[in-house]
């Protein structure tokens, strides 16, 4: 689950594969120059459009193993989860794994 702030032009996410360095999964966000009704997603550059403040649930089913997720905040000052800023939460198995704090910084 990924709550997005003011700035989702500012956040993206990866999920990568701890052992074989693969690439899984990535989400990148944009606002549009019009307004977005319903989030509509750019195949071609991985982009999904949205409107400020728009909480993302994504499910991502992959073999038992390590990975890793990288959350990104491009000008370094993060999302928090304060009203009305965002969060983050990673759940496996519907337990949540960790998240849910204020991501200060560019990278998890």
């Amino acid at each position: 689950e990924l709550q997005l702030d003011q700035y989702p032009d500012e956040t993206s996410w990866e999920l990568w594969d701890d052992t074989s360095y693969s690439l899984v999964a990535r989400q990148k966000f944009s606002t549009s120059e019009r307004s977005v009704d319903e989030p509509f997603l750019d195949d071609a550059n991985q982009t999904l459009y949205i409107e400020p403040f728009f909480t993302q649930f994504f499910e991502i089913c992959v073999e038992p193993g390590a990975y890793l997720f990288s959350l990104y905040d491009y000008l370094h000052d993060g999302i928090d989860c304060g009203n009305p800023s965002g969060c983050y939460k990673i759940f496996s198995d519907d337990e949540l794994m960790f998240g849910g704090y204020p991501f200060t910084g560019s990278k998890i």
